[in-house]
């Protein structure tokens, strides 16, 4: 099967562009009945950007596709997104969209829940320290006297505010002698921060 594109202005340079960027030059003489799922959706997706759109929309692109298949892909619409096309996404695959978009839309049973910048909503849903001390019961005591809040957990995790926060813990701890033996820095990925939302929604119903 050849690939073509119904703008004649196209040039071929742009579709041997496309083959080689999406690595599908090894098939794609071949008649497309014969294709892979990956296959068709990558030969699909290459139809899409034939003609240099600025707009493209693109329902689960990464469905069917192996690792290395999809970091093409996302490599191409980065690229694209740079020049100057922009991408409305669909995909329950969250991991690459925490990747790629720069905007976000929630939307559950059919009602927009929520639409921020990627940004805003992962400063929305925080960076945490989580601390391991020499004595955590003790330490848990002397941030509840000072008025510290600490995050429902296991562990001391106390939310970041500020850069230089984990000095005054340092000091507020070692002035009643109890050491940090470990900090971690942990952040909200994407499925997080989207369950937080979708069960919010849930409770303001």
């Amino acid at each position: 099967m050849e690939l073509f594109a119904d703008n004649e202005t196209t040039r071929k340079e742009d579709i041997q562009n496309i083959i080689e960027k999406l690595n599908i030059g090894s098939y794609i003489n071949r008649k497309a009945k014969a294709y892979s799922l990956g296959m068709k959706q990558k030969l699909g997706i290459a139809l899409a950007l034939l003609n240099k759109p600025k707009f493209v929309i693109l329902d689960e692109p990464m469905n069917g596709l192996d690792p290395k298949a999809t970091k093409e892909l996302r490599n191409l619409i980065l690229e694209l997104a740079k020049e100057g096309t922009t991408f409305l996404i669909s995909s329950h695959i969250l991991s690459e969209l925490e990747k790629l978009v720069d905007e976000i839309v929630v939307i559950d049973n059919g009602k927009i829940v929520k639409q921020t910048s990627m940004e805003a909503l992962s400063d929305s849903n925080g960076n945490y320290l989580v601390l391991t001390t020499s004595d955590d019961e003790k330490a848990r005591k002397v941030f509840a006297t000072e008025g510290i809040k600490l995050e429902k957990a296991d562990q001391i995790k106390i939310r970041k505010t500020s850069d230089n926060q984990l000095t005054g813990l340092i000091q507020l701890l070692s002035s009643h002698q109890i050491d940090i033996v470990d900090v971690q820095h942990e952040h909200n990925d994407l499925e997080t921060s989207l369950l937080d939302l979708l069960d919010n929604d849930q409770v303001k119903e």
